[in-house]
């Protein structure tokens, strides 16, 4: 009897375990960063994200696309273009840099400021 019932009603099992399957997926996809453990960066006339990367690349453990689409999606950026002024957290985390790093000309973004 419990077979019989399986067998007539099997599509139904499966669409609920796809649409379970799908639920947990897209809440996986939802859950945003954290970013506050992140550095934010002001960016100056000259900047790009190429050179962030370069600069950066001991903190970051990734390539420069990766860390140019990083950068993107986390700052709602739609194309590469930077503009003096505006303020963009890169995957560096703040904890590893110290201030007395941060100071150091070979850390600087052609004069970008720091904030924490």
């Amino acid at each position: 009897m419990l077979i019989k019932l399986m067998k007539k009603y099997n599509y139904v099992l499966f669409v609920l375990v796809l649409t379970f399957i799908s639920g947990f997926a897209m809440l996986n996809q939802l859950e945003e960063t954290n970013t506050d453990s992140y550095l934010h960066i002001t960016i100056t006339r000259g900047d790009s994200l190429w050179a962030i990367s370069d600069n950066f690349k001991e903190y970051h453990k990734m390539s420069t696309p990766e860390f140019i689409s990083w950068v993107l999606d986390h700052n709602q950026l739609d194309d590469d273009n930077l503009y003096e002024g505006d303020s963009i957290i890169i995957p560096v985390n703040r904890e590893e840099l110290s201030d007395f790093q941060l100071d150091k000309p070979q850390y600087a973004l052609k004069g970008a400021s720091f904030s924490q």
